[in-house]
């Protein structure tokens, strides 16, 4: 990977990276810290009572575990320059095993990927909606413009 290439690919992954916050996103509890309070003085008091707001104590514990993951996703702290060297040497590694295995040249190798890689992808909520349009209204539109795009994706393989 020359250093012009290796550069820009550095660029890109390191400005691609989320942040902290973000990455933290997908582990936050969906129940408040005032319910989780609520609900866990409950189950100490009686366990019993969960249940009749349609938890249990496994669900407690789980959510309780889910908050206590999130906070120490939080309390991490994020370092762009040591990211940007984790990075770098993992693009040092990869130029290295594509020398040693007699990779094709990035431009050779990016035309035969291409050559038989799809152009587009079909997406599942791209696809429920066509069909829901389809079921629901007899409205195929969509999915027309979605086979067409689909046949010109493998014309190009």
């Amino acid at each position: 990977i020359n250093a012009e290439y290796g550069g820009q690919c550095l660029n890109d992954l390191v400005g691609n990276c989320g942040s902290v916050e973000e990455r933290a996103i997908p582990a936050k509890p969906s129940v408040s810290d005032a319910h989780l309070q609520q609900y866990a003085a409950m189950a100490q008091e009686n366990p019993l009572m969960l249940y009749m707001y349609g938890k249990s104590p496994d669900w407690l514990q789980a959510q309780l575990l889910k908050r206590r993951r999130y906070g120490e996703l939080l309390a991490v702290k994020g370092d762009a320059a040591a990211d940007r060297a984790l990075w770098l040497d993992f693009l040092g590694t990869y130029a290295a095993q594509l020398s040693r295995s007699g990779a094709l040249p990035l431009a050779e190798r990016g035309t035969q990927m291409n050559s038989v890689n799809p152009k587009y992808v079909l997406r599942n909520w791209v696809a429920e909606e066509a069909i829901r349009d389809a079921e629901d209204r007899r409205d195929y539109t969509l999915v027309r413009r979605l086979l067409a795009v689909l046949e010109l994706s493998l014309i190009h393989i």
